[in-house]
């Protein structure tokens, strides 16, 4: 298994943009103490904080290693849960939601790494080609993401007009029990 270069610099916007396809797990490995080893005469083990980093659709790409600093600040989410203890974290729309998607697909697909929608889409087209089918899932969950990218404006539209129907039907309401109270009063003097 050849290994990701991880002497990284500080990612950018666009590296950024290409980490939150990447599965990342954080974790507690054993290490040799040597200086432990050395003092008790037998092999004795900390726990290290780990990081492994796997390409979604690549098998061969991958880096298993402590964390260095940078790590935190590159995948604060994942970093995060680690520490809750909570596990990976999914950034996007996991292949379980996606109805496209069957779940044999979908088994298949975790098995290489890729566990959500935006992960498909950004499979490389060698490795996709591979698979069976890869290539049209692929291009349905390009479409897919396409699709709700467009759809979002009128998505956040429909809920504004919404808020704004529901603020109007309160005051209206507010209006006829000002206007009944009026009235009550009026009749009364």
């Amino acid at each position: 298994m050849s290994t990701i270069q991880d002497d990284y610099e500080t990612p950018d916007s666009d590296q950024s943009d290409a980490d939150k396809r990447l599965y990342v797990r954080f974790s507690l490995q054993p290490r040799l103490d040597s200086k432990r080893t050395e003092e008790e005469g037998r092999e004795c083990y900390r726990e290290v904080e780990f990081v492994t980093i796997l390409i979604p659709g690549d098998k061969t790409l991958s880096v298993n290693r402590p964390i260095m600093p940078l790590d935190k600040h590159r995948f604060p989410k994942q970093y995060q849960n680690f520490l809750n203890k909570k596990g990976e974290v999914l950034i996007g729309t996991p292949l379980s939601m996606w109805p496209l998607v069957s779940e044999t697909q979908r088994r298949e697909l975790e098995y290489f790494n890729v566990r959500t929608v935006e992960q498909l889409a950004d499979v490389a087209d060698g490795v996709a080609s591979n698979m069976m089918g890869m290539l049209g899932l692929k291009q349905k969950a390009q479409k897919f993401i396409t699709a709700t990218k467009e759809a979002a404006p009128l998505i956040k539209m429909q809920q504004e007009l919404s808020q704004r129907d529901d603020s109007i039907a309160a005051l209206q309401d507010q209006l006829t029990k000002l206007a009944a109270r009026f009235e009550k009063t009026a009749t009364t003097r």
